[in-house]
């Protein structure tokens, strides 16, 4: 699994251009995949109660789920969202606009282009919370994973640094 470093993934997103910057920071925003944020619509985002119900379409029995309206969510959707009608896409852009525009994006930025997709801000999203110290249970329900292993390889990958340290510890390694 690889992810970006959250400044690098900002970095990223800032480069993309047109229509397909509202989804990039969507993506960086939420974690949703980008077949739940191209599936998106106006009606999925109750205003009032600050909540953007997330299509979810992994699970056997495809539904929404709860996302929690943010300051910077909100005022990046309410721009995404003007002059469409409530049955509108909030992203009317297809999965190879987003991927190339990731790929022109990381061109610019300098960015290993290997790292420079959709899934790979998703990855970015859930390592950063997970680095934050925000339970696995929350970011699975954040996620929309529906077991908690399928969250738990992010807690693996987080606390690799932390083993290493450990290891020279134990070792005496970080004695001069």
């Amino acid at each position: 699994m690889q992810w970006l470093k959250m400044r690098d993934a900002r970095r990223l997103v800032r480069y993309v251009s047109g229509r397909t910057k509202p989804v990039a920071q969507f993506l960086l925003l939420t974690g949703a995949r980008v077949s739940e944020a191209l599936r998106l619509s106006v009606k999925d985002i109750d205003w009032g109660q600050s909540i953007v119900w997330i299509p979810t379409l992994k699970r056997r029995t495809p539904g929404k789920r709860p996302y929690p309206l943010t300051s910077s969510l909100r005022s990046m959707l309410k721009a995404a969202c003007e002059g469409k009608r409530q049955r509108h896409r909030v992203f009317p852009v297809s999965r190879q606009a987003v991927h190339k525009a990731l790929k022109r994006a990381g061109r610019k930025a300098h960015l290993p282009l290997h790292l420079c997709h959709a899934h790979t801000l998703r990855h970015t999203y859930a390592m950063h919370l997970t680095m934050k110290g925000v339970p696995a249970a929350i970011i699975q329900r954040l996620l929309g994973h529906a077991k908690l292993t399928s969250t738990q390889v992010y807690v693996e990958h987080a606390a690799l640094p932390e083993l290493a340290e450990w290891v020279k510890k134990a070792l005496g390694e970080d004695e001069a």
